[in-house]
């Protein structure tokens, strides 16, 4: 009996823990969507072989990637940052750097496989 109770507050939790992974995704491919041409910040990479394209939505950003030669969407972050500075990218020959709150964070240039294939998803 005390196995049968255990069980089912694991499963019950993990629900809950799925549900809200499921929601925060659902929240955010919303946001994204929302990001239309005319929202959007363009920035070129020094060797003209990427596109840096972001929106500012209240304290969320979201960046994404492109490749020059045919525009296709190579990477993408959505993140929150309350400090109120505008995004500042930097260039550099194998990387793209910006700032995340207090932490400054990186695309590697060329994408990742796991970035290009995460920017199938919704």
């Amino acid at each position: 009996m005390l196995c049968v109770s255990i069980r089912r507050i694991v499963v019950t939790v993990a629900a809950l823990i799925m549900l809200g992974i499921a929601w925060r995704y659902w929240q955010d491919a919303r946001l994204r969507a929302a990001c239309s041409p005319r929202d959007r910040v363009t920035e070129y990479s020094p060797d003209g072989r990427y596109v840096a394209k972001y929106c500012y939505f209240r304290d969320t950003i979201i960046l994404r990637l492109y490749g020059k030669d045919n525009m296709r969407l190579l990477a993408e972050r959505t993140y929150r940052d309350t400090s109120g500075v505008l995004v500042s990218l930097t260039w550099t020959k194998d990387s793209l750097t910006y700032p995340e709150s207090d932490v400054l964070k990186t695309i590697n240039l060329p994408p990742s496989l796991y970035d290009r294939i995460l920017t199938q998803l919704p």
